[in-house]
């Protein structure tokens, strides 16, 4: 890169179009956690080509880490969706409700108030 510049008669420091590469604002955190880091290492701050080298890798690293969907088998198996429930049945309205399992219609307090405990 530093041999193109030259060939137009431009001569910028190397460090000057390192920190200018690396100083775009970027959104995601990860890459700008990343780009503190390169900041931070002299040899990668003296080799722009090699910033871009880098900052392209983590581009395409980033790109083929698969992320977890709800139709993945391993996210679905942990959702909320798949817990097991019973579904309790009440008699309502003065009526037994014959789904309800836990007692008779002889001993439905719904239609027998007076079975009631006090």
């Amino acid at each position: 890169m530093k041999l193109k510049l030259e060939s137009v008669n431009i001569k910028i420091e190397a460090e000057l179009l390192s920190f200018s590469i690396l100083g775009k604002p970027v959104k995601d955190p990860k890459l700008q956690h990343y780009i503190e880091v390169l900041t931070l290492n002299d040899e990668v701050i003296e080799k722009p080509d090699l910033i871009l080298t880098k900052l392209q890798d983590f581009v395409n690293n980033s790109r083929m880490q698969p992320t977890r969907q709800q139709n993945d088998p391993t996210a679905c198996s942990t959702s909320a969706q798949n817990k097991n429930y019973k579904i309790t049945y009440y008699c309502t309205n003065g009526q037994h409700n014959p789904n309800c399992t836990n007692h008779t219609k002889e001993q439905c307090f719904t239609e027998n108030p007076n079975l009631r405990p006090p």
